[in-house]
């Protein structure tokens, strides 16, 4: 009989857990109505300048990248050029018009016009762009917003600004989307657009009104499948359907954010990836969070040894999905070719399954057997990578070694399509899972097992 793969992430609700891995439906010809594929690794692109990665873009066609103090730019060779100064510890955003690059950190505006870098205003805390404007929220719980003049994001008139009134809340966010201006207040959204007005030209969408629910963290903005996405102040995440703040989270998402210390520092950023576009959500040092708006479903995300992703953020360029890593500032792309990231270290990634049960009847579980296709690595990998099997006969809760033989070989490229493991005991209820430590990128196609009802 199928062993049921999971689709997801849910817990504590359900024992399915998906860590670096994300499913994909399958035609109806196929061994199984879904696949699970290995997420991406990072092929290194350019080493680290000197401190951490707090952010990239792809301004005309090149890509730039602040890291530590340095802003620097990097062609599609690899080669880094450090262009100046840009304050600050923090995790920035950047915007840009026809000609400039703008960089808002720690509650600073840079501009590089390419030859200089100029600072530009202070007391905003994260910017973007439309229509040739850069727009920036301001950082003193004034709620109001600011614009630079048309094409020039070294001119700010003190004059061109607007306050959210719509309702009292802070404003803490801000992102562009469909030349709207969406100002994120902690309880509330307000949408603004360009209506050419002279002076300041932005005013409040007439047809939108405000939406009511707010930003639980100021970063935690993202484009992503022609919409947008957000943390909301409810402790959900939001994407916006018309004027309609539309949950896509789950219980078990839910109350797994609901359980960390502090959400205020979240940060999100989205990619596309072979038709899966997801949405990245990181709550530093605690886990990262992945919805794939192609599928309606959520995975985890995880760099070996950390709780969460150590990204901070993508960018397509040079045909290309670059990344950086948070603590080094090193870049790299995503790549089929490789489940390690950066420097080589490859993942330890997880599937968890649902619990399997039959009533309250002891079950004998015989044996389980996985298909997959995989592919070797032609440097700096495992000869014959294997995956171990764990099982747990308390809901997922705890996992332990299934047996003495758990760690079965993949072999090489179409050796071994299938390995399978026998003897697995008996229990009234038991949850498995699949661990995979290897650079070797693979796809789960089927799963298999045998099980009889015990006697007793």
């Amino acid at each position: 009989m199928r062993l049921p793969l999971p689709l997801h992430t849910y817990r504590p609700q359900s024992s399915a857990r998906l860590l670096n891995w994300y499913a994909e439906a399958t035609p109806v010809e196929a061994k199984a109505p879904i696949q699970l594929i290995r997420c991406p690794g990072v092929a290194t692109a350019a080493a680290p300048a000197i401190g951490a990665g707090r952010g990239l873009f792809n301004f005309k066609e090149t890509l730039y990248s602040v890291t530590g103090t340095s802003l620097i730019s990097t062609n599609s060779a690899g080669a880094s050029t450090t262009l100046g100064i840009i304050l600050g510890i923090s995790r920035v955003t950047f915007a840009a018009n026809a000609t400039q690059l703008a960089i808002c950190a720690d509650d600073n505006v840079y501009v590089w016009d390419g030859s200089a870098i100029t600072q530009v205003q202070t007391g905003i805390s994260t910017i973007d762009g439309v229509d040739g404007y850069i727009v920036g929220a301001k950082s003193d719980q004034s709620g109001q917003f600011v614009c630079s003049d048309l094409q020039d994001a070294l001119t700010w008139n003190p004059l061109n600004f607007a306050t959210a009134e719509g309702s009292s809340d802070p404003l803490i966010g801000l992102i562009v989307d469909h030349r709207e201006v969406l100002l994120g207040g902690t309880r509330t959204i307000e949408p603004w657009y360009n209506a050419g007005d002279v002076g300041f030209p932005f005013a409040r969408s007439p047809s939108t009104g405000v939406i009511e629910l707010g930003l639980a963290a100021g970063q935690s903005f993202a484009k992503q499948d022609n919409s947008s996405f957000w943390l909301a102040s409810d402790l959900t995440v939001r994407r916006l359907s018309g004027a309609v703040p539309a949950r896509v989270s789950h219980h078990g998402v839910e109350q797994s954010i609901r359980s960390y210390a502090d959400v205020t520092t979240a940060y999100a950023f989205s990619y596309a990836w072979n038709g899966h576009l997801f949405y990245t959500l990181t709550f530093p040092g605690v886990a990262t969070w992945e919805f794939d708006a192609t599928t309606g479903e959520w995975h985890e995300r995880a760099s070996e040894g950390s709780a969460y992703w150590q990204v901070t953020g993508a960018a397509e360029c040079y045909q290309r999905v670059y990344v950086q890593r948070t603590s080094d500032g090193m870049l790299g792309y995503l790549s089929s070719d490789t489940c390690a990231e950066f420097d080589g270290t490859y993942r330890t990634d997880d599937i968890e399954t649902g619990n399997i049960y039959k009533d309250t009847k002891r079950i004998c579980f015989d044996s389980i057997e996985l298909r997959y296709q995989t592919k070797k690595q032609q440097t700096g990998d495992q000869a014959s990578p294997s995956v171990t099997l764990y099982k747990s006969v308390d809901g997922g809760g705890n996992f332990a070694i299934a047996g003495l033989s758990a760690s079965v070989s993949l072999g090489l490229i179409g050796e071994k399509p299938r390995v399978m493991w026998a003897r697995l005991g008996s229990s009234r209820e038991m949850a498995f899972r699949f661990r995979f430590s290897s650079a070797n990128p693979t796809v789960i196609e089927d799963a298999s097992m045998s099980v009889t009802l015990c006697r007793s």
